[in-house]
């Protein structure tokens, strides 16, 4: 929805009118005597004061902005429009400003920064809004960046762990792969030859008495 400043702006378009003319008004003061003595004074003084003031209501009335919902529009210009589409994204601060006199009345004054914009300088600024416009837009950027987070969550790809292999030997299993292992042929050969020294070494009765146990 396109809405306007609030009407106070005006009086800082006013403001600013002034200031970016007070070469005029110096000049109306150096040459006073002159346009008083002329009669031209009072009528050249309504005229730069109505030419100001209606520059200021024109400038506030060409003034326009949307919230949506992922970006920031603004419409100004009197003669030529210009336009500014400030994406969410691309917004890096919103400065909140609330000089004196717009304290009483809860107003303030918005100034837009953006990425890639020089510091000195604010990409866009909202002369005179109100605290709903400060909320809409907060809550609208606040949306922006979580239905992005959302997106980036969905494109992740969810990794899940595989379930491990395990396996139950039984000791005949064991018992069978051992005694069929090369690895066992050198250890059969070793005890043969232990036990063939035993007996040279022992008594034969002593082996008589083994043998009788074993076959019990």
């Amino acid at each position: 929805m396109t809405k306007h400043l609030h009407p106070l702006a005006i009086a800082v378009n006013l403001r600013d009118i002034v200031v970016q003319n007070f070469f005029w008004l110096i000049l109306i003061g150096v040459n006073f005597r002159k346009l008083l003595q002329k009669g031209w004074f009072i009528p050249v003084c309504v005229g730069i004061s109505g030419f100001f003031v209606g520059w200021a209501i024109l400038k506030y009335w060409r003034f326009t902005f949307a919230i949506r919902n992922s970006a920031l529009t603004i419409h100004y210009g009197i003669i030529v429009r210009h336009q500014e589409h400030i994406p969410f994204s691309r917004i890096q601060t919103v400065r909140e400003n609330q000089p004196w006199y717009l304290r009483p009345l809860g107003l303030y004054q918005l100034e837009i920064e953006t990425s890639g914009k020089s510091l000195n300088k604010a990409e866009a600024q909202l002369a005179v809004v109100s605290a709903a416009v400060v909320r809409e837009l907060a809550q609208r950027r606040q949306s922006n960046v979580d239905s992005e987070s959302q997106e980036i969550t969905a494109d992740t790809p969810v990794h899940s762990k595989t379930a491990e292999a395990t396996y139950d030997i039984k000791n005949r299993d064991l018992n069978i792969f051992a005694l069929t292992s090369q690895g066992i042929v050198p250890v059969i050969l070793v005890l043969s030859w232990i036990v063939n020294k035993l007996q040279e070494w022992l008594p034969a009765a002593y082996w008589h008495k083994v043998e009788r146990s074993f076959a019990g």
